[in-house]
């Protein structure tokens, strides 16, 4: 538990460092969504799956989204941290409708490749996690307007990154990324704002 703390800490220091908070690079504004339509409770959100467009959860126990999360399909905004997701499963692909994820502040070292299913997604904030790897088929994703990918452990981009075509802002700061490295990933992205070290 000390540990986690000291990383929990670590991770707010830097974040006090850099003056980012999750939704800097975008400037990200919640959707107009009615407040009978938002939920925090994910049990609630089932209950009311008619009407449910927003979902942010605080979670501590489980490791990855369940997916029954499917069942809500009007969800346009997910946001669940609680600190221990470790995978970003395909279940945000089955929700047709999602336009923003923001999964930031949790232990996650994998994505699914389902992801690039996710053909509405404009938001994803992957932030203050543990990927070391960016998958390829994050590169295939259509509407991805923001990706945030502050505070991970990458060093590669994919060399695919090029094809985010309606991509507009990258957040790559506090991660292991060389000059060359940034320098190519500028070269196939002249048109995105790109904050990096």
């Amino acid at each position: 538990m000390k540990t986690f703390r000291f990383f929990a800490y670590a991770s707010f220091c830097i974040a006090v460092f850099y003056g980012c908070n999750s939704g800097d690079v975008s400037g990200y504004k919640q959707p107009d969504i009615p407040w009978e339509s938002r939920f925090h409770n994910f049990d609630s959100a089932l209950v009311h799956k008619d009407i449910a467009r927003s979902l942010q959860v605080v979670d501590d126990t489980s490791w990855t989204i369940p997916n029954k999360l499917a069942l809500l399909p009007l969800l346009e905004d997910l946001w669940w941290s609680g600190g221990y997701l470790v995978y970003l499963s395909e279940v945000i692909a089955d929700l047709p409708l999602l336009k923003v994820t923001y999964v930031g502040g949790n232990k996650i070292t994998r994505i699914a490749p389902g992801i690039r299913n996710a053909r509405r997604l404009e938001d994803l904030d992957l932030s203050n996690n543990y990927l070391t790897v960016l998958p390829d088929e994050i590169c295939d994703m259509p509407s991805l307007k923001n990706l945030d990918l502050f505070c991970n452990y990458i060093s590669v981009l994919p060399d695919s990154i090029g094809k985010l075509r309606t991509l507009e802002a990258l957040d790559i700061r506090a991660n292991p990324i060389s000059v060359s490295e940034i320098q190519r990933i500028k070269a196939q992205l002249p048109h995105v704002t790109i904050r990096h070290d």
